[in-house]
Order: structure tokens, then C-alpha cells, then sequence
């Protein structure tokens, strides 16, 4: 039976002088490649076993965690509207070891598949390099690559708008400026992927901006120059390498370009330290990488004779999460003045800085502010700054603060301190 198998196998070979002992040989090779092969397996598993053994506690804890903190749903509503998802997402989140296998699938995708990450939200760039790149959170990728404009219609209405608000807030002495940071993308674009072409280097925020400033008297700023200049200045990063803000550096010495464009007296005598910084990494979080380490700094001595005080109490109205609203008070001013901040999540880092400089200190996000509270706050300054993914979402909310305005413009006592 066996040389009749043997022969068959023989005659199967375009070799005809092959010989029969050949295939034996082969059959050989490929016992010994499958034994190789379960050999790894097993040996992976048993290392892969040891280190979840070792590192069990972390692992668990961090899981555990990502559990806790999202609310159970309400069985009644678990497939009405958000519940749904809601409820998707903690079934989700109950597979055993889903964060840990999550973090380690992005860190062979990073490492090995060519820099590649298979978030929407997030560009990995030359360097290791994080950048934002999702479009409903703004369009940053767009900004980038130079290939969106505002038409002319925009522009004239852009250039009228504004103009009327800023005269009519002058006229009840109240300076204005509006404040654009770029992005992160074109500051840094140095570490940008190779693969993304830019078709001009002048976006559609700087673009207009531009048409402003030759149109109109209205003080718009687009930092872009401003912040080139920092980071040629200096030897460390002015952005942070795996979240998609500014540092602390950054913030306090972009205050004094605020301040000094609107004439507002700000020394920035001090110490400023690097530090080592594990807590922003908004960008490495969206494709679970382990925690970064990155470069911070801490700023010493700056008016270390004044202090402030939270005063949030006094307007118990207001939303008591500090993200979308702070009050702050001093009784000894660098300006005799009430400011108003309408920020977004990069005037978080000025907060620990502005108070000093002012009277009361007033911190609204754009998420929670309404035209309201300028006659609430009554201040002599309002500082409007936006990153430039926002640019176009935000402008509208500056046209609300013109209807406003416009509404009250009769009554005399509108906006009186």
C-alpha cells in the first residue's frame, strides 16, 4: 500500500528525477515547521500570561476605573435616544481586557504598520508627533492644506459685522479684541505627515483676517507669527507633542501679546521652568496610547506680591463647572479693570495668569456664553480668542452679540458700571 502511495505522490512531480525518498524528506521539514510554529504560539501565550500575571493589579485597576465612570442607564430608557449608545458603550466596556487590548493593538499599529493609527481623529506625524485631525470638531486637516476660502460675501459680511460691534462696544468704553490661535498643524507642520500636501500656506482663518485688517478697524488677531516666532526663540516645543495645545510658557507670554495689543500694562519678569508633564495627552488618549511623557513648564514669581480670589459664589446662576465659567477677583490690579475672557479649552491655560492683572476676571466658554452676560458682567475689556478650527463655527456667536447690542442701543444706562 505504501509504494503504491509512494508512486502516486512520484508521479504527481514534473521532476521525473526526483526520487521517491524526496517527498518523505519534505513531509519531514513540514512536521518539523508545524511543531515550530505551535512551539511560538505556546511560548507567546505563556509570556503574554506572565505579564498580565505581573501587571495584573495596574490592569485591572485602570479597567475597573474606565467602568466606574460610566453610569449605568436607566433600563427604562436604555434604547430611547443617547441611551442607546450609552448602554452600547458599557456592554463595550465589559469585555474583559478591552482597554489593555485596545492600547496594545494602536502600539504594533504605530511601531511597525508605518506610522499608521486607525483613529479619525488623530494624524500621527514624523517624530511621533500628535495632531487633530477630526472634521465635526472643526476641520484642522482642511486649515492645513490651504483649501477652503471664505467667499465675498462672507468677507463683506464678516468685515460689517464686525466693525459695527466694535464700534458700538467703544462706544460704551469697552475695548475689544479677538484673538485666533492656529493651529497646532501650522505651527508645527514640520512634523506633519509627508504624505499630506499643502496646497497654500495661507488659510482660510488667516485669509479673511487679513481682508479685516485691510477693511476695517476691528483689533483681530491671527497669532501665527507671534507663535513662529516663540518657537524659533526657544529650544523647546511650544505646543505640546501629544495633546493638541499650547503649554504653560506658551499661554502666559501669549497673554502679553494680548495685553499689549489692547494697551493693558502686563510685566512678565519671572522664572519659567521646564518641567516633565504626564497629565496633557488629549491626543494619545484618543488612540488609547500609554501615558506620554512631555515637556511643561512652570512659571515662578510671576507678581508674586498680588493674589486673587475665586468669586464664583456671587453668581450662582452661572455653571458651576470652572470649564464653562470662573470669576476671579483682586484687590490690588496691575489694571483697574473688568475683563471678559470667551474662550475655548486653550484659555484654560491663561486662568492661573489674568487674574493678577485685573480687577474681576471673568471666564466663559463659548459653550456656555450668551450676550446676556455682558450687561451680568459689565466689563471695560473683552477678550474674545479662538483656536483656528473654530474660526468659522464662532463667528456667528459674535453676530448674536451684535443683535444684542443693537437691541439696547437707546437705553442709556445699558452696560452703565
Amino acid at each position: 500500500m505504501w509504494t503504491k502511495l509512494q508512486h502516486l505522490f512520484v508521479s504527481l512531480d514534473f521532476d521525473s528525477d526526483r526520487k521517491p525518498g524526496v517527498f518523505i524528506k519534505s513531509q519531514s521539514w513540514i512536521t518539523v515547521l508545524f511543531f515550530v510554529v505551535i512551539f511560538s504560539i505556546g511560548l507567546f501565550l505563556v509570556g503574554y500570561l506572565s505579564y498580565v500575571i505581573i501587571f495584573l493589579p495596574s490592569v485591572f485597576q485602570a479597567e475597573v476605573k474606565i467602568q466606574k465612570d460610566r453610569p449605568f442607564p436607566s433600563q427604562m430608557k436604555a434604547f430611547v435616544g443617547g441611551y442607546r449608545q450609552q448602554l452600547t458603550d458599557l456592554l463595550n466596556d465589559l469585555i474583559p481586557f478591552r482597554q489593555t487590548w485596545i492600547r496594545r493593538t494602536n502600539f504594533w499599529e504605530t511601531k511597525l504598520m508605518l506610522g499608521a493609527t486607525h483613529s479619525k481623529q488623530v494624524l500621527l506625524g514624523r517624530e511621533g508627533w500628535l495632531f487633530f485631525a477630526s472634521k465635526p470638531d472643526g476641520d484642522p486637516l482642511s486649515d492645513y492644506i490651504g483649501e477652503a476660502r471664505f467667499t465675498a460675501i462672507e468677507q463683506t459680511h464678516a468685515v460689517t459685522n464686525l466693525s459695527n460691534l466694535s464700534e458700538k462696544l467703544k462706544k460704551r468704553d469697552i475695548d475689544f479684541g479677538i484673538f485666533v490661535i492656529p493651529n497646532k498643524s501650522i505651527v508645527y507642520s514640520e512634523y506633519m505627515p509627508q504624505y499630506i500636501t499643502r496646497r497654500s500656506e495661507v488659510s482660510a482663518a488667516e485669509d479673511l483676517i487679513q481682508h479685516l485688517n485691510a477693511q476695517s478697524t476691528v483689533s483681530i488677531h491671527y497669532m501665527k507669527n507671534f507663535l513662529l516666532d516663540l518657537k524659533k526663540r526657544n529650544t523647546v516645543p511650544t505646543f505640546f507633542k501629544y495633546d493638541t495645545h499650547w503649554n504653560p510658557m506658551t499661554a502666559f507670554l501669549s497673554l502679553k501679546y494680548m495685553t499689549d495689543c489692547l494697551n493693558l500694562e502686563n510685566d512678565t519678569h519671572c522664572m519659567i521652568c521646564p518641567i516633565q508633564d504626564s497629565t496633557h495627552h488629549d491626543l494619545a488618549t484618543m488612540i488609547h496610547m500609554k501615558t506620554p511623557s512631555d515637556i511643561s513648564f512652570s512659571i515662578e514669581n510671576y507678581y508674586s506680591n498680588l493674589t486673587f480670589e475665586k468669586i464664583n459664589a456671587r453668581y450662582p446662576e452661572m455653571d458651576s463647572n470652572p470649564f464653562y465659567f470662573d470669576a476671579f477677583a483682586t484687590a490690588h490690579p496691575v489694571n483697574k479693570k473688568r475683563v471678559l475672557f470667551i474662550h475655548d479649552s486653550f484659555g484654560i491655560f491663561i486662568k492661573p495668569f489674568a487674574p493678577k492683572l485685573f480687577t474681576e476676571t471673568y471666564f466663559v466658554s463659548w459653550l456656555s456664553f450668551t450676550p446676556e452676560m455682558l450687561e451680568r458682567f459689565k466689563p471695560d475689556v473683552i477678550i474674545y480668542q479662538v483656536v483656528e478650527r473654530y474660526f468659522d463655527d464662532r463667528l456667528p456667536k459674535l453676530k448674536q452679540l451684535l443683535d444684542y447690542v443693537n437691541a439696547h442701543e437707546a437705553d442709556p444706562d445699558f452696560l452703565k458700571r
